[in-house]
């Protein structure tokens, strides 16, 4: 008996979790709080610009956050524009702007960033048209799973 309500109270855990992520077909924020000081204008949605845009939200306080992930994919996809929101203290931050130094890098405070983007979890990706507009987010583990989750930028950027 014991060992099935045990079993009953998992399942009840499980359902009972949300794990929110950042509405598709939604602009995104055109002005962003990076933690309580600090807020950027975005730059990145100008008239002309057909770029689409993908978005990485990670801390180095999370051991689901794999930077080799996010380097893989980008190797493997160039054409897009790409954002590292990264939670780090200044030093391990110096690092990530070093060794991401072709995408743009904001030092952030995750939980700021949940709040705004309305995301439970990371590491998120976020994916954008060129108009700004979600498309794809989700959570990944893998370069696998970022190419998974953002298929429809992929689709649409590298069939020209």
């Amino acid at each position: 008996m014991l060992k099935k309500m045990d079993s009953l109270l998992h399942r009840k855990f499980l359902k009972t979790r949300d794990v929110n992520v950042f509405e598709i077909g939604y602009d995104f924020p055109r002005t962003l709080a990076l933690d309580k000081s600090r807020t950027i204008n975005i730059p990145w949605f100008k008239p002309g610009n057909q770029q689409p845009v993908i978005l990485f939200v990670m801390s180095a306080f999370c051991k689901a956050c794999d930077l080799e992930a996010v380097e893989l994919f980008v190797a493997e996809f160039p054409d897009f524009r790409y954002v590292l929101f990264f939670e780090s203290n200044a030093e391990r931050f110096e690092e990530i702007q070093t060794r991401f130094a072709s995408l743009e890098t904001y030092r952030c405070d995750a939980a700021v960033m949940q709040k705004q983007l309305n995301f439970s979890l990371y590491p998120c990706v976020i994916g954008l048209n060129s108009a700004g507009q979600a498309v794809a987010c989700g959570l990944f583990n893998s370069d696998a799973s970022i190419k998974r989750i953002v298929q429809p930028l992929i689709k649409v950027t590298y069939a020209r």
